[in-house]
C-alpha cells in the first residue's frame, strides 16, 4: 500500500503552509483512529445543540404548496417554475415525515417520549444534522420577487433576505459565460455539524453537500448532470449572500432558466427593469435591504474549529483555476413516468439502526445500487472523481463471500476469508451490528490526488461526489427492498491496508451496511409523510 503524503500532520493548524490544508486534513482523517483528532477531548453539549436548520423569523416569506401529482416536479412535463424548484428542495431537504420508532442510535428519552419524534428528511446527513442550506438568487421578472431568498424547510417556502437583483454578481463569481434567470446556491453551516463532530465536521459536511445533489439526480436523472458549479469564488458569493465563510461555506451554484425557457433552451435573464412583484403574494411586501433579516440558528454563538478555519482560509486564498472547466448548464426537465415511485422510495428510506436480520440479498441488487451511486458521482464530478468500493460480502446470493474491490462496474475478489472479525475491529460504535448485514460497502475516492492538485476545491469535490453516490446508493437499495446504514466512524487506514490500496489512487471515505430489516424491530413504529406521491410500502412491509 502506498502511503499518504508525508509530513502533513500539523500541530498548529493556524500555521499550515499555504496550499497544503486539504492534503493535511485528508491525512488527519485517514489516521484519526491511530492518531486522534484535535477536538476529541471536547464533550458534546446536547442541551445547547444548534437547530437542524436556521430561520429568519421576521423576513417576508413566500409559501408554496407541498409536492402533489399533476403539478411542479410531478407534472407530466415539468417546467423550470418556482413550484418545480421548491418541490426539489422540499423532497431533498424539507421535513418530509414524522416518525416514532425505536432504534439503537438515540438517547434514552427518544425511546419513551412522543415529544422526541424524529422529523424525517429524505436525504441522508452526517449525524442527522442537515447542514446544507439552499438559496435562490432571483433576477427581475418571473414568479418570484428579485433578491436573495433562502429555503425554509419548516415552512416549504422562501424567506426573502435581500430585495435586489444580484444575479450578475453570482454569474461573475462562478465564471459563467451566460446570465441566468436565477441561481440555486448550496451552502454549508459548519457549526451545525461541528458541535457534535468537532474537527471531523469538514469531511461530513462536504459529503452533506453532495447528498443533496444525489437526491436531485435520483429525482431527475442526468438532466442535472454537469449543472453544479463547484469551481467558484467563495468570498465573493459569501458577500452576496451576506454570510461569513468561516461559518458557512459556499459549495455549489446551479443556474436555472426562466420558466418559459425550459426544455433545453439557454439560461437567459430578462432585460432589467422595474422590480416585479412576486406572483401570488396576497399583499405587497417591503423590499428588504441586505442584512436586514439575520438567520437564527439557535441560542448560542457558533464555535470555530482550527481545521475548518485553516481549510476555509486556504480556499479563500486560492483563486478559481484558470484552466478550462465545464461551465454549468441549466437543468433540462424531461417527462418521467417513474419519478413518483422514486419519490415514494426516498420518503420511505430510513436508517437500519439495529434492525438487520442476517438474511441474504441478491448480488444484482447490490450491483445496481453501486451503479446508481457511480452514476450520481459521475453526474456531479464528471470523470474527475474515482468512485470505487470495497465490498465485504457476508450473505450475498451470487457473490462469493469475502472482500471484493468494485471498480468500473466489475467485482475483483481480494480476500476469500470471512470479513466479520475485521469489520468488527474497525467500526467502533454500537448502533449497527455489521455481523447481521448482508454486505458492508466502503466507498473510496482519489481524495489525496485531488487535494494535492486542486487544494480545498479538490477535497470538497471528492467528498461531495462520495456523498452524491451514497445518497443514490441508499435510494436504489430502498427501491430493491434492502435496508441500509451509513457510518462515518470507522478506521479508514485499517481498511486501506487490509485491501492493499494505493492511497495515491483511492482512499476509504464512507462505510455503508446493506441487509434485510426485521419488520418486528421496534415495538412502536408510526410515520406520516408530506409527499402525496409517497404511498408505497416501507422497508420490511411496515406502513
Amino acid at each position: 500500500m502506498s502511503d499518504a503524503p508525508a509530513g502533513l500532520r500539523p500541530t498548529r493548524w493556524d500555521a499550515v503552509p499555504p496550499g497544503t490544508a486539504a492534503t493535511a486534513y485528508a491525512s488527519l482523517i485517514l489516521n484519526r483512529v491511530a492518531d486522534g483528532m484535535p477536538g476529541d477531548e471536547q464533550p458534546v453539549d446536547w442541551d445547547h445543540a444548534p437547530l437542524t436548520g436556521g430561520f429568519a423569523p421576521d423576513a417576508p416569506i413566500r409559501l408554496l404548496p407541498l409536492p402533489e401529482a399533476g403539478r411542479g416536479l410531478l407534472a407530466d412535463r415539468p417546467a423550470a417554475t418556482l413550484q418545480t424548484i421548491t418541490d426539489l428542495c422540499h423532497i431533498a431537504d424539507g421535513i418530509a415525515a414524522l416518525r416514532l420508532s425505536v432504534n439503537l442510535n438515540d438517547r434514552p428519552e427518544v425511546h419513551t417520549l412522543a415529544r422526541s419524534a424524529k422529523w424525517g428528511r429524505t436525504t441522508a446527513s452526517g449525524g442527522g444534522r442537515y447542514t446544507a442550506d439552499l438559496w435562490l438568487v432571483q433576477g427581475a421578472g418571473g414568479d418570484l420577487a428579485p433578491g436573495i431568498h433562502r429555503y425554509s424547510h419548516v415552512h416549504n417556502g422562501w424567506e426573502q433576505l435581500d430585495g435586489h437583483d444580484r444575479t450578475e454578481e453570482v454569474r461573475a463569481a462562478i465564471g459563467d459565460e451566460r446570465a441566468a434567470h436565477r441561481y440555486l446556491v448550496t451552502t454549508i453551516d459548519y457549526w451545525q455539524s461541528a458541535f457534535k463532530y468537532h474537527d471531523f465536521a469538514y469531511q461530513a459536511t462536504a459529503m452533506d453537500a453532495g447528498t443533496l445533489f444525489g437526491t436531485f439526480h435520483r429525482l431527475v436523472g442526468d438532466d442535472v448532470a454537469g449543472t453544479w458549479n463547484m469551481t467558484l469564488d467563495e468570498p465573493a458569493l459569501a458577500a452576496v449572500l451576506g454570510i461569513d465563510a468561516r461559518d458557512d461555506g459556499v459549495y455549489a451554484v446551479q443556474a436555472w432558466p426562466a420558466p418559459d425557457a425550459a426544455g433545453g433552451a439557454p439560461a437567459t435573464r430578462p432585460d432589467r427593469g422595474a422590480p416585479a412583484a412576486a406572483a401570488g403574494l396576497p399583499v405587497p411586501v417591503p423590499v428588504p435591504a441586505a442584512g436586514a433579516y439575520p438567520i437564527r440558528r439557535g441560542a448560542h454563538r457558533p464555535q470555530r474549529f482550527p481545521t475548518t478555519l485553516a481549510l476555509q482560509r486556504d480556499h479563500a486564498a486560492s483563486p478559481p483555476p484558470t484552466r478550462a472547466v465545464a461551465r454549468t448548464l441549466a437543468p433540462v426537465l424531461t417527462p418521467d413516468a417513474d419519478r413518483a415511485a422514486r419519490i415514494a422510495a426516498l420518503a420511505a428510506r430510513e436508517t437500519s439502526f439495529g434492525r438487520f436480520t442476517g438474511e441474504a440479498v441478491a448480488a444484482g441488487a447490490v450491483r445496481a445500487a453501486l451503479e446508481a451511486g457511480a452514476a450520481a458521482a459521475r453526474a456531479l464530478a464528471g470523470g474527475t472523481v474515482r468512485f470505487d468500493a470495497l465490498v465485504s460480502a457476508t450473505a450475498v446470493d451470487g457473490l462469493p463471500a469475502g472482500l471484493h474491490l468494485w471498480r468500473d462496474g466489475r467485482f475483483e475478489r481480494l480476500d476469500p476469508e470471512p470479513q466479520d472479525a475485521f469489520l468488527a475491529s474497525t467500526y467502533f460504535l454500537q448502533n449497527y451490528d455489521g455481523r447481521r448485514a448482508a454486505a458492508t460497502v466502503v466507498l473510496c475516492a482519489n481524495v489525496f490526488e485531488l487535494a494535492e492538485r486542486d487544494g480545498v476545491r479538490g477535497y470538497r469535490l471528492a467528498n461531495a461526489a462520495i456523498g452524491a453516490g451514497c445518497q443514490a446508493l441508499l435510494a436504489a437499495a430502498t427501491e430493491a427492498g434492502i435496508g441500509s446504514g451509513t457510518a462515518l466512524g470507522f478506521d479508514a487506514r485499517a481498511h486501506a491496508e487490509h485491501a492493499g490500496l494505493d492511497l495515491g489512487e483511492t482512499s476509504p471515505l464512507l462505510m455503508i451496511m446493506l441487509g434485510r430489516d426485521d419488520p418486528r424491530a421496534g415495538r412502536l413504529d408510526v410515520s406520516a409523510t408530506t409527499i402525496a406521491a409517497a404511498s408505497g410500502p416501507r422497508i420490511g412491509g411496515r406502513r
